[in-house]
């Protein structure tokens, strides 16, 4: 529920965001450290209010953009790329509001949201960078540190082959997103394909109806973002034969053309469903542990 109608005015300050995937299918995050405007951004948003907005794109990036990514890639998705421009960072980059902003989200990342890290690339580490950087490895958890890859160089001179061609342009890539206003408001992803998430709402309508009328007191409810409303997953363990139930629907159902090819896709997805929902099991999961810590701040 928490609502960051500071949003576009914060990307202008701080650039970051995610955009597609990696060639494995996991979501790509991006930053460009160098171009934060740190003294901007406290004009329009507080430390407290942008803590709160990184929470809530860690919370989406559980319950949307894995379980999209997952049934994108056929396979379970749980983790995320990630990249870090440095290119012109010094020693004033990090100032003392820095500091407290870096060590507050690495705090909230280390303490709830646990191994969602694949690879962490860093590049165009000036000499600026490189000698923050031995003062930052010691804030940093060692299974942590062992993600981090350190290059001087452009992406695309580090030859990083577990990403994909189509970045963006100011990586070496040839997207601009010019119809969003830019790669970093575009959120471009599978967790915005109009396919997967009329899969992903069928697949929790289903699981709805499916547990209509039984005690839901166990349960926990979690919000699937999306933008043509709420979805509520209940929990995971009951999603497999709900699905099920809800191809049975569809294919009593009367309807067109248009109809027909949304089954064939949703038995494509069917097909996967097991794999792809036994992780989905472990998120609910970890996502009930958090209930009581998320309350707590208010989303």
């Amino acid at each position: 529920e928490f609502k960051f109608e500071e949003y576009e005015e914060v990307k202008r300050c701080y650039p970051h965001g995610f955009h597609g995937v990696d060639r494995y299918g996991r979501p790509l995050y991006i930053e460009r450290i160098g171009m934060v405007n740190l003294d901007a951004l406290l004009q329009v948003t507080s430390m407290d209010r942008f803590l709160k907005y990184h929470v809530s794109e860690q919370e989406k990036t559980l319950t949307r953009r894995y379980p999209a990514c997952s049934l994108a890639a056929k396979k379970h998705i749980a983790s995320t790329t990630s990249i870090l421009d440095m290119k012109d960072v010094g020693v004033s980059n990090f100032s003392k509001p820095a500091r407290y902003l870096f060590l507050e989200i690495q705090k909230i990342d280390s303490n709830y949201y646990p191994e969602t890290l694949h690879r962490l690339y860093i590049i165009n580490a000036g000499s600026g960078f490189r000698v923050l950087w031995k003062a930052l490895k010691a804030f940093l958890d060692p299974r942590t540190l062992a993600k981090i890859q350190v290059s001087i160089n452009s992406l695309y001179s580090s030859k990083h082959r577990s990403l994909d061609s189509n970045l963006p342009s100011f990586l070496g890539g040839n997207c601009t997103c010019s119809d969003c206003g830019g790669c970093f408001l575009s959120d471009k992803g599978p967790w915005n394909d109009h396919e997967i998430k009329e899969m992903l709402q069928a697949m929790v309508d289903s699981e709805d109806e499916y547990s209509d009328g039984e005690d839901g007191g166990m349960a926990v409810n979690r919000t699937l973002a999306s933008d043509e409303g709420d979805i509520q997953i209940k929990d995971a363990d009951d999603i497999i034969p709900t699905a099920d139930k809800g191809l049975r629907q569809l294919r009593e159902a009367k309807g067109d053309k248009t109809s027909l090819q949304k089954i064939q896709a949703f038995e494509d997805a069917l097909n996967n469903a097991n794999k792809i929902m036994q992780g989905l099991a472990l998120h609910i999961e970890e996502l009930k542990k958090r209930t009581k810590w998320q309350a707590q701040l208010g989303l």
